[in-house]
């Protein structure tokens, strides 16, 4: 789907497939806005064949703004995840002349933890601006029983073009890449990337034009 702008508060859905919001207007207004109620669902399916069952994985999901915005409002639902049995699909939100914004609940992409073996969800932002904590609130999901549960735990990769990234809030995932173009990374005291597992996990903090400053936790044990 391409236009000038796009505003969206539907229901789009694609199993296991692609599914790109592009907005490549000239004007800061245009972006790409998912309202209260839009559903972008590219969650995977499982097909049944006689006894036996075969999954499709999670499918990719892409919101592109040339010169806006991407934001995803309060109420909307973007998923990627991989159903029943598949392996997690893939989001990116890029604005690279604008802001990446997303509100709390509203980024889902996970697979079945009974099947360790399957592939978990991968979030990538690159924008001029974005907030990693609130990206960190996006991911997680307050389920029906009143568990949370985190989203996109496979990989995060951030890249931030303006200003300093700043995180005190969690982020888990086996792999977490932070890129600030021209600013600095701050980890604060309240702040941890967890890329912690079985299989150890791997954390890269990218500075161009300023210092990683961290005083939270870094946790990536070694892989065996």
């Amino acid at each position: 789907m391409r236009a000038k702008s796009l505003d969206v508060a539907g229901r789009i859905e694609a199993p296991s497939g692609h599914l790109t919001l592009s907005a490549p207007g000239t004007d800061a207004g245009d972006g790409v806005i998912l309202r209260d109620g839009a559903r972008l669902l590219a969650d995977g399916v499982t097909v049944a064949f006689a006894d036996t069952k075969a999954y499709g994985p999670g499918g990719d999901v892409a919101l592109k703004s040339a010169h806006g915005n991407v934001d995803v409002q309060s109420g909307a639902i973007v998923s990627v995840s991989g159903g029943e049995g598949g392996d997690a699909g893939q989001l990116a939100l890029m604005a690279q002349e604008g802001a990446v914004h997303a509100a709390a609940n509203t980024l889902r992409g996970d697979a079945s933890a009974a099947k360790p073996d399957l592939r978990q969800g991968e979030l990538v932002v690159d924008a001029k601006t974005v907030a990693v904590d609130e990206l960190a609130d996006a991911v997680a999901e307050t389920t029906a029983g009143g568990t949370r549960k985190t989203h996109f735990i496979g990989q995060w990769d951030v890249r931030q073009r303006s200003g300093d990234l700043d995180l005190t809030k969690t982020v888990k995932a086996s792999q977490v890449t932070f890129a600030a173009d021209n600013g600095g990374i701050t980890v604060a005291a309240t702040g941890k990337i967890d890329a912690s597992g079985a299989r150890g996990g791997e954390i890269s903090l990218y500075s161009r034009n300023g210092d990683v400053r961290l005083s939270g936790a870094l946790l990536a044990p070694p892989r065996h």
